[in-house]
């Protein structure tokens, strides 16, 4: 039996279990389930996760005060899967709570045996393992970097999202400053034609002002010119009145020369028109002697045409005679008296219109002569009257001009009475 316990110390002591020969003879539960951490340890099971309580085992601490329990319970199932699967059955939660010194012994040394068994099966397939593990390490690095490019890509997709989204709020601010722009490139040409009104408005009130300060200037001196004149004592007063009076008449006077040249003006200005009546009627004459003028020309071509008809009569005349004195022997004197009187019948109407045309003609000239003179004289009698009308003209304008200033002057001077008495 002892024997049989040393047997079993060596093969845990062997699998770095925690083991000793008080332990297996009288097993506790401190003993086991520090034997089973170990185990678990061995093949990098997380101990410390498996003593945490679910949720479940959460709300039934809430009833339940001893949590030890629970721990006990979560190692018995861990192991009891494991055991499943190293052929190791009717694993009991009293195996662990109230453990018994043979079970403990055939349980512990099959866990221990199967330690040594995995470290020498480690041994003969380490090359494998740390192929595997650094095909997993590959794997492990690109799935690494494939989350690290797909990291990046999500960063660089999040980047861009954001750099879009930047872009059009940057697009709908630059839409806004463009609108702002806008409205201020409104109110700006809005502005600048205000400041134009008003600079114009303001040119206007300078050059008023202006006028103002020419206006008050003259003023001031009119009345600087009038406190001059204003006397001051009776005697001072009587000639300035007898003074005033003179002024008067002798305005009066000249008021009647004027309207007596103005009447003189109207009769002239009637005449004028007279003169110009009788203008349209020589005007309209000249309209006649062109008329007979033109009758001249066309009786002329028809006398020139005559003439031409008389000048081929004639050499027909002159060869018939030809052929007479030839032929005067051979023909007969019936026929020599025959063709003479044929050609006396058409000579005949054309020395009657020749007659005509020459009368005609001679009547023509002399209207023509008449006509000249008379238009000679008409142009002479036109020129003396517009002539006449020019100096008419001057006349008319140097009067009204001359009456403008004695008007003005006279409006001026009745002005400055008015003012005179005022002040007095």
């Amino acid at each position: 039996m002892d024997l049989d316990i040393e047997k079993i110390h060596s093969i845990l002591t062997e699998a770095n279990l925690p083991s000793s020969i008080n332990d297996l003879k009288n097993p506790t539960e401190e003993f086991i389930v520090n034997l089973i951490e170990t185990f678990l340890r061995r093949f990098h099971i997380d101990v410390n996760a498996i003593d945490n309580a679910t949720i479940e085992q959460r709300d039934i601490m809430s009833y339940c005060e001893d949590s030890s329990i629970i721990a006990l319970i979560n190692l018995h199932v861990v192991m009891v899967q494991i055991c499943d699967r190293i052929y190791l059955k009717d694993l009991c939660i009293t195996d662990i709570t109230s453990p018994g010194s043979k079970r403990v012994r055939k349980q512990a040394k099959f866990l221990a045996n199967f330690i040594l068994y995995a470290t020498n099966k480690e041994s003969d397939i380490e090359d494998k393992v740390i192929e595997i593990q650094n095909r997993a390490k590959i794997l492990h690095d690109m799935v690494e970097k494939k989350n690290e490019i797909l990291q990046a890509i999500n960063d660089k997709a999040l980047h861009i999202s954001k750099q879009l989204s930047i872009k059009e709020k940057l697009i709908a601010e630059i839409q806004k400053l463009q609108s702002k722009r806008e409205k201020n490139n409104k109110k700006q040409i809005e502005l600048a034609a205000k400041i134009t009104a008003a600079e114009e408005e303001k040119q206007k009130t300078v050059e008023l002002c202006g006028t103002y300060k020419a206006q008050a200037l003259k003023s001031n001196k009119t009345i600087t010119e009038l406190q001059s004149e204003i006397v001051k004592s009776p005697e001072e007063y009587q000639k300035r009145l007898s003074e005033l009076e003179q002024q008067l008449s002798a305005k009066v006077k000249e008021r009647e020369t004027i309207q007596a040249a103005f009447q003189d003006k109207k009769c002239l200005i009637e005449q004028q028109k007279n003169e110009l009546a009788f203008i349209q009627e020589l005007l309209e004459k000249f309209t006649e002697v062109r008329d007979i003028h033109d009758r001249l020309k066309k009786i002329k071509v028809q006398e020139d045409t005559i003439k031409k008809q008389v000048d081929t009569l004639r050499t027909d005349v002159s060869e018939s005679e030809k052929r007479l004195v030839v032929q005067k022997d051979h023909d007969k004197e019936d026929e020599i008296n025959e063709l003479q009187a044929q050609c006396d019948e058409r000579l005949s109407p054309l020395r009657n219109l020749n007659t005509q045309l020459l009368s005609n003609k001679k009547l023509c000239k002399e209207n023509l002569e008449k006509a000249q003179i008379q238009h000679n004289e008409d142009c002479l009698k036109l020129k003396k009257i517009q002539n006449v009308i020019k100096k008419l003209e001057d006349e008319t304008a140097g009067l009204l001009k001359n009456y403008q200033d004695l008007y003005n002057n006279e409006i001026s001077s009745e002005k400055s009475l008015w003012k005179t008495w005022t002040i007095e």
